[in-house]
């Protein structure tokens, strides 16, 4: 309280807040140290809370978190694996027809579909859908 005004919006509004309980771990030798590793103000959903208030209509609210190594890891693999499992020229030729039916005024859903049938990733789809629309901006 009394940092920012209780009124006060913002359009973007980014977070990298502590993830561990007090409990969790060494504090270290110096107090900052404790309010950038640990949550002790509030936990992840306070900090969402208080964001939500101060986040203007249409604004975007992005929290980074870390990333698991190991679980990192296990995706990459398991991507690896459906990328040399799959048959690459149906994945081409579907994302192919996704292309074309983004360029054109037909249904997205049926080529979309069709993609991930084909084992297109997800991102892959998206890449596609980005390519010919752009990345959407909220009105100001």
């Amino acid at each position: 309280p009394g940092v920012i005004a209780e009124s006060e919006r913002f359009d973007l509004i980014l977070g990298s807040p502590p993830y561990f309980p007090l409990e969790a771990g060494v504090h270290g030798d110096h107090p900052q140290k404790v309010a950038c590793r640990f949550e002790a103000q509030g936990t992840i959903a306070d900090y969402a809370t208080v964001a939500a208030r101060h986040l203007d209509w249409g604004g975007v609210f992005a929290c980074v978190f870390p990333i698991d190594p190991a679980l990192e890891r296990q995706q990459s693999e398991r991507l690896r694996d459906l990328r040399a499992r799959r048959d690459q020229p149906a994945v081409d030729a579907a994302l192919a027809n996704l292309r074309a039916a983004a360029k054109g005024t037909e249904n997205l859903l049926y080529p979309m579909k069709d993609a991930l049938r084909a084992y297109a990733t997800l991102g892959e789809v998206s890449d596609v859908l980005r390519d010919e629309f752009g990345v959407y901006q909220p009105a100001r």
